[in-house]
């Protein structure tokens, strides 16, 4: 459970870091890191260097790392600000901020699983060899995803100002 939370709050300081227009440094904690840390957790837990505890402790770490190191990131754009205020929030927007947050959740829930509903269905289909190369071909494409999900971040800000203002052309 301490894993969901710490994912949470580094997927939520992530979109809130690109609503500022910064995605180089959100990239890193959370794209790079992990692809440059967990082979290394796996590698030292199967040569034996890390036991399970070891090892859920160093992936607990990595995202504590995220986590901070976003949070960090936002304090240094001066836009990580902790202030609470009850008043601004009323029964109705509560609820609307709910709406928004469970189709959110509905629909990652559903992109989700339509994007790895394949690596479940291959292997009662076919063999493990066949699942295995067809692994290798998805984690290339999800290499070659990562510029357009960074334009995906830059643009989406834009996009909803844009939005806001009524700019269609824009």
């Amino acid at each position: 459970w301490i894993l969901c939370i710490l994912i949470i709050f580094s997927n939520i300081l992530n979109a809130f870091t690109s609503n500022f227009h910064r995605i180089v440094v959100p990239s890193i904690f959370m794209n790079l890191l992990p692809k440059l840390s967990m082979p290394l957790l796996v590698l030292l837990f199967g040569w034996q260097y890390l036991a399970v505890e070891g090892f859920t402790f160093g992936v607990l770490l990595l995202y504590i790392l995220i986590v901070l190191g976003l949070g960090g990131y936002l304090g240094f754009l001066g836009q990580f600000k902790l202030n609470f205020n009850r008043r601004k929030l009323n029964l109705p927007l509560v609820r609307r901020m709910g709406e928004y947050t469970f189709f959110g959740l509905l629909g990652s829930m559903g992109s989700l699983l339509a994007t790895r509903i394949d690596t479940i269905m291959i292997p009662g289909l076919l063999t493990l060899t066949s699942t295995g190369i067809y692994a290798v071909s998805m984690f290339i494409g999800s290499a070659i995803e990562i510029p357009a999900r960074s334009i995906t971040n830059i643009a989406s800000p834009l996009i909803v100002q844009a939005w806001e203002r009524k700019d269609y052309a824009e």
